[in-house]
């Protein structure tokens, strides 16, 4: 048996080479060897059997559209990515992107063997003639180096460092944006509860009950579910905890706005050159914007709770005092804008553009 060569097999084929200015690609070859008899050979030489000879070789093609896909998608996010880091987080990415390609390449060794021949096969039942050549597809891959343009490596020597300073800042922001909603959302569930324990007591207040500072457990028959009743004691717990969330707030949302402010003066100041790290700061600028104005748009909706937990204060200290209270009238729930999902979508679009892992 002798070894012929099927295709070469450019697995960077459709991949838009020009729009990859931020890297030097890599030569991505499969070599596709048949070994086939010498009396098979001889007959595609003389023509006898070219077109079965090019079907194994459209198989072979056909296998990797979808490799082909993969491998131009993963250039294309290393290449817009990679200009917007440091050297190191650059180097990083592009290593790893060179594993999986290769990877990739490797893999189809086996896929094309067994494309080309599952044809031959194919041919074979067709025409019982063919059974007597042996033919056996052997595909190896190559991949050369992945590096940076040596245009984006000098330039982000010079001005990725400062970027990233301002990055990490900005990253540690992110985080305190999506604690500052998470905090948000627990002064939400806490309103709701206090308004509700304080609903029950004024029920019960008004049918003649005398408010009562003991807690209650009422159960609904199953040993696992039970919730407080309204009593003076369940809803001053309730207001303290209550009051407790919302200067937790306060106190994370003072700590967002400063750190957004230094962030944004940071980023003012950078002076850098390179036209992707200079979308990426834009987006930062914006993203900080949004960020702060979402801030001030929440602590605007925060007055009615502050106003809520002052009330119930005092209306607890006048029915400890078995006095009635003089705002002691039914709340409606609807009558708090919701907080918290403003805030936490605008941190985590932040978050995303700032690096964090957020899906």
């Amino acid at each position: 048996m002798g070894t012929r060569l099927l295709k070469k097999i450019d697995l960077l084929q459709g991949v838009n080479k020009g729009a990859l200015k931020n890297l030097t690609l890599p030569d991505m070859e499969l070599t596709v060897l048949v070994e086939i008899d010498k009396e098979l050979e001889a007959l595609i030489d003389k023509g006898k059997e070219g077109l079965r000879w090019q079907q194994l070789a459209d198989a072979a093609d056909a296998y990797v559209a979808k490799p082909r896909k993969i491998i131009a998608e993963e250039l294309k996010t290393l290449n817009d990515k990679v200009a917007t880091l440091s050297k190191p987080e650059a180097e990083r990415m592009v290593e790893t992107t060179a594993k999986v390609l290769k990877q990739i390449a490797v893999a189809q060794e086996g896929g094309v063997n067994a494309a080309v021949e599952d044809v031959w096969a194919q041919a074979v039942r067709r025409n019982k003639n063919l059974s007597k050549f042996k033919t056996k597809c052997v595909t190896k891959a190559l991949v050369g180096a992945l590096a940076i343009s040596t245009s984006l490596a000098s330039m982000i020597a010079s001005g990725g460092a400062n970027l990233l300073g301002v990055m990490a800042i900005f990253k540690t922001v992110a985080e305190l944006g999506v604690l500052a909603g998470d905090i948000a959302q627990s002064v939400e569930d806490a309103c709701d509860e206090l308004l509700g324990l304080r609903a029950d007591l004024l029920d019960k207040i008004e049918k003649g009950a005398q408010p009562s500072r003991k807690g209650e457990v009422i159960s609904d028959l199953s040993p696992i579910i039970g919730k407080l009743t309204g009593t003076v004691k369940t809803v001053d717990i309730s207001q303290v905890k209550f009051d407790a969330k919302i200067a937790a707030l306060e106190k994370s949302a003072d700590t967002l706005v400063g750190s957004l402010n230094a962030g944004l003066d940071k980023l003012l100041k950078l002076d850098n050159k390179i036209p992707a790290q200079q979308a990426l700061i834009k987006q930062l600028q914006d993203g900080t914007k949004s960020l702060l104005k979402e801030i001030k748009d929440m602590d605007k909706k925060l007055e009615p709770y502050r106003k809520l937990t002052e009330q119930v204060r005092k209306e607890v200290v006048d029915w400890k005092a078995k006095r009635q209270p003089k705002t002691a009238a039914a709340i409606k729930a609807a009558s708090f804008a919701k907080i918290a999902v403003g805030l936490l979508t605008a941190a985590r679009t932040f978050g995303k553009i700032a690096g964090l892992p957020i899906p």
